[in-house]
């Protein structure tokens, strides 16, 4: 009941034992009955975090495709995906090309809805699970950019895409 009283819960970094096993269920509980969730990666999250086969897997919007969160070879600038304005604001300062130097791998579940990617790889994703909202973040704050290169974390429209991302997890749910 108090975990209904919350408008959105906030995992970042966080394995599913410090979760815990009834922490895990009743979050499951909270969004399927209207809560919202947002998970953001980190070391300790998603493959590496022991997500698999709890309700943590269930909740995501993303399938995890690798145990361990790795380095961006290659293309690693964050952009939108198609889509992405059902949910994010049109004048994001993509130009800038933000840089995201880990990632979880993940594959999105049927219905989840990609907002923005590292070249073919999700980056951030959401979608309705039950009554609920849920939302993952399968790129990590961590790294060093390189010269003349702007991690994603630093990008001043971060903050703008994070709080749309915010305001569809909890909009319409009768809170």
């Amino acid at each position: 009941q108090e975990l209904m009283g919350y408008n959105l819960v906030v995992i970042t970094n966080a394995d599913a034992q410090a979760v815990g096993t009834n922490g895990r269920m009743l979050l499951e509980e909270y969004v399927k009955n209207g809560g919202s969730l947002l998970i953001c990666g980190g070391p300790y999250s998603f493959g590496k975090g022991g997500y698999k086969g709890t309700a943590l897997e269930k909740l995501l919007p993303c399938e995890m495709t690798g145990t361990e969160r790795v380095k961006v070879e290659g293309e690693n600038i964050l952009k939108p995906a198609a889509g992405a304005e059902k949910i994010l604001p049109d004048d994001l300062a993509w130009d800038v090309q933000p840089r995201a130097l880990f990632h979880h791998p993940v594959r999105p579940k049927d219905g989840a809805l990609v907002l923005a990617a590292i070249g073919d790889k999700p980056a951030v994703l959401a979608w309705n699970c039950g009554k609920g909202r849920v939302a993952a973040m399968a790129i990590t704050a961590e790294g060093q950019a390189g010269d003349g290169q702007l991690a994603f974390w630093e990008w001043g429209d971060w903050p703008r895409l994070m709080a749309s991302v915010m305001r569809w997890l909890t909009a319409e749910q009768g809170k």
